[in-house]
């Protein structure tokens, strides 16, 4: 008799026990899911993470240009300054030249 209940005992404590295996496992394969689904997040903010760090340098990049498009225009312009301001100089000196020698041909042509 008491080895029956001791049987009994014991096939109650191993349902028991494979109750708390099953239990485990479902809470195991939930975790293992949970786990899948937030690696799948965290590709996917990766991959939009690229997707932005693309679209900054493509912006980096096209302020640039533009920025550089402008410090031309402004050098261009600046050029174009520079190069009237020489012109202007020029004549003025080849005038003043031309006025010399008009004054110094008087003077040859008097003497």
């Amino acid at each position: 008799m008491k080895l029956e209940q001791e049987k009994t005992q014991k096939e109650a404590d191993i349902k028991i026990k494979n109750g708390e295996v099953l239990a485990l496992q479902k809470e195991l394969d939930a975790v293992s899911n949970t786990v899948k689904q937030l690696e799948m997040q965290k590709a996917e903010a990766q991959k939009r993470l690229d997707e932005l760090d693309d679209k900054v340098i493509s912006i980096l990049v096209q302020t640039s240009c533009c920025e550089i498009g402008q410090t031309l225009v402004q050098d261009t312009d600046n050029i174009k300054i520079l190069f009237d301001f020489r012109l202007v100089l020029a004549l003025a000196v080849w005038s003043d030249l031309c006025t010399g020698f008009e004054m110094y041909s008087v003077k040859q042509t008097g003497s």
